[in-house]
């Protein structure tokens, strides 16, 4: 059973293979969510489609990234969409450049031991990748991994909600509004990077067709994409640098280090 003191760990989970790059296939979801945003199958966020999307990240959640950093976006647009009441899961490799804030609502992705240290020390909590998932002082294993025998999917859970979020703001009661809408997502977001001034957008799908991602459970998804470039192609380029930062699973940067 998790605990209230639970929520204010940090966590680790054991490395499978992420050190050969991201584990996002762009040429699937992303890629999908992509053109499909530029056929205009999503809607635009008006008042009454907000009030209703939020009455369903209430119940289901919404899961900050899963593709791209939400430090890319606005702080506003995460505050904006993060509803009170709600669970939520969200990281960023950008800990160490993200404005003031951002902690409050993500988890520092932490690929060593010496940077959860130093994310500690700049106030964030993390999620760090270890080769053993040995959880140190302060840490425990990832409920939903496999190590710790998937006790529980992120839905359930939501331990991975930066250092704002706790057990008492969930609402497990809450029942949505239901989806009467042909759409399975909202652009939450257009407009430059806030890594690079690139032109980005942010699409939360998953309210008429949940997500099957059995880790994650049926979180609504925000897929954080470059507006202008396919992702595959951004991949290729490092185009891709304005929606995932410095962020050392990027695979050309994988490419350039093995090399």
């Amino acid at each position: 059973m998790l605990t209230l003191q639970d929520s204010r760990r940090n966590i680790t989970i054991k490395n499978h293979g992420s050190k050969k790059g991201c584990y996002v296939t762009t040429f699937q979801a992303p890629l999908g969510i992509y053109r499909g945003y530029h056929r205009g199958i999503y809607l635009d966020p008006s008042a009454e489609v907000r009030a209703d999307a939020l009455d369903i990240i209430r119940a289901q959640g919404i899961r900050w990234g899963a593709y791209g950093d939400p430090a890319a976006l606005p702080l506003d647009v995460i505050k904006a969409w993060t509803p009170e009441g709600a669970r939520w899961t969200g990281y960023s490799h950008q800990w160490r450049t993200a404005p003031e804030g951002f902690s409050d609502y993500l988890m520092a992705s932490a690929d060593s031991l010496d940077d959860a240290i130093e994310a500690h020390s700049r106030g964030w909590r993390t999620f760090r990748v270890d080769d053993e998932a040995n959880p140190l002082d302060g840490e425990i294993s990832c409920p939903a991994s496999d190590e710790a025998g998937k006790l529980t999917d992120c839905r359930t859970c939501g331990l991975c909600n930066g250092s704002s979020g706790s057990s008492g703001r969930i609402n497990r009661q809450v029942t949505p509004t239901k989806w009467k809408r042909p759409q399975n997502g909202v652009v939450l977001y257009e407009g430059p990077s806030a890594i690079d001034g690139s032109p980005i957008v942010a699409i939360v799908t998953g309210f008429k067709d949940p997500s099957k991602n059995d880790k994650t459970g049926t979180m609504l998804q925000v897929w954080i994409l470059r507006a202008d470039v396919e992702p595959h192609e951004a991949q290729k380029t490092g185009a891709d640098s304005a929606v995932c930062g410095d962020c050392p699973m990027r695979p050309l940067l994988i490419k350039q280090l093995t090399n």
